[in-house]
């Protein structure tokens, strides 16, 4: 098993390697090398699915580190997580002491409210890191320009999650400044900021009063979790605006039984009336 378990990870199919170990730890004693392959196999195998943004395979590293007991230490799939909200995830896949747990910190903090502490780690951080970081600080203040351009210092940046979330953010910006001339493209962008594309692109044709295309890109997201409800909402506006009462109606009801307790659904109530 320990050859073929080689050959797989020379092929970069790192599941199998480790699938092999998982058979191996069953059986018997695991010879030294074997258990470094697997290790290394691991991490490969976060990296790998992190970058594809599989968040299907990225859950499967966490569980596989877990179950055949290996030290999971994975920048890229941290970084995965912390895209995706699921910053418990993203601490438990990097090295505490590591420079790009302090990053994920940072950006914890920073949705937190806890700005003070978010700036606490950040004078080992590379330029990258740090104008995210300052960037979002900088957005969570209100501070749209600012944060503006340290979001642009970010897209020549080497590491490509960085990049996607800098573009997005940038969009974001300039369709709150009602400054961007054109839609996004979305084939730039995959897994979560795939997503997140469509959401803004719906926003960004919604305040051009271009409600059609706005609804085709809110469907995309309305089963979202992320973006169900706000995508709802603004359907439903969406309807209101063409004239389609009917379709507006059935929509807000989709609003009100997913969402029992949201407020957007009076502002609608009071538009229908």
């Amino acid at each position: 098993m320990w050859r073929l378990a080689k050959i797989y990870y020379n092929k970069k199919e790192y599941a199998k390697a480790l699938d092999l170990y998982e058979k191996t730890l069953r059986s018997s004693n695991v010879m030294d090398e074997f258990q470094n392959l697997a290790q290394d196999s691991l991490n490969m195998y976060a990296d790998q699915s992190a970058k594809n943004f599989d968040e299907k395979s990225m859950h499967e590293a966490l569980r596989l580190s877990n179950k055949l007991k290996l030290q999971l230490n994975s920048c890229n799939l941290a970084k995965g997580f912390m895209y995706l909200g699921q910053y418990k995830l993203a601490f438990d896949s990097v090295d505490k002491n590591s420079l790009c747990y302090k990053f994920i910190k940072a950006n914890y903090d920073i949705q937190k409210g806890n700005l003070k502490n978010a700036l606490s780690d950040l004078s080992k951080l590379n330029k990258d890191y740090l104008n995210i970081i300052y960037g979002r600080f900088s957005y969570a203040n209100g501070e749209l320009s600012k944060a503006k351009t340290f979001f642009e210092k970010c897209l020549n940046s080497k590491d490509e999650f960085l990049k996607q979330y800098a573009k997005l953010k940038l969009f974001e910006i300039n369709i709150e400044k009602n400054i961007q001339n054109k839609p996004i493209d979305n084939k730039e962008f995959k897994g979560p900021f795939l997503t997140e594309s469509f959401f803004l692109n719906a926003m960004y044709y919604f305040n051009k009063k271009n409600y059609a295309n706005a609804i085709n890109y809110f469907e995309k997201v309305e089963n979202n979790r992320k973006y169900s409800e706000q995508a709802l909402f603004y359907e439903t506006l969406c309807l209101i605006n063409l004239g389609k009462k009917e379709l507006a109606l059935k929509k807000l009801a989709i609003l009100e039984k997913n969402y029992p307790n949201s407020t957007l659904t009076e502002k609608l109530k009071i538009l229908l009336q």
